[in-house]
């Protein structure tokens, strides 16, 4: 398969196989000077596409590729169906529902700790944002007048 570079990128090319698309980018993250000409290692991903679709699949951060030749040779194993694409899209399927479960069980048990508190205090969420916006539009000088009388001051 033969890799050409994507006009205008510095460090993306193309290739055509059949039906299929792959496109290798270089992924830039962190602070790099700009004249840099190729990512650092280990940070080259590859999206392919199927004629006249969107992308169907992209290696993301699961399977990064340490040097361009690596995504030419994950390319190449696509292509000649060494690598099912399929598979690799269900895994990662189930890894982006895993990872949203999670991040729900985190948010569930945060609103219930903050609840918590709520109730300890005898106020309701709606209370606290009405509190919260009442506050935001004192001005600053009431502000301070209202920490004095609490004893805490500002200077």
């Amino acid at each position: 398969m033969t890799f050409k570079k994507i006009r205008g990128s510095k460090d993306s090319f193309r290739a055509k196989a059949g039906k299929r698309t792959y496109i290798i980018r270089g992924v830039r993250t962190g602070i790099q000077p700009i004249s840099a000409a190729t990512p650092p290692a280990g940070r080259y991903t590859v999206d392919i596409y199927f004629s006249g679709e969107g992308p169907i699949f992209n290696t993301r951060e699961p399977d990064r590729f340490r040097t361009m030749e690596a995504a030419m040779e994950f390319c190449e194993a696509v292509d000649a169906g060494d690598i099912d694409i399929e598979e690799m899209r269900r895994r990662y399927e189930a890894e982006d529902m895993a990872a949203e479960e999670a991040a729900n069980r985190r948010a569930d048990a945060a609103a219930k700790e903050f609840r918590e508190a709520l109730d300890h205090w005898g106020l309701k969420y709606t209370e606290l944002l009405d509190l919260v916006d009442k506050q935001q539009s004192l001005p600053d000088m009431v502000h301070r007048r209202l920490l004095t009388m609490e004893g805490v001051g500002l200077p």
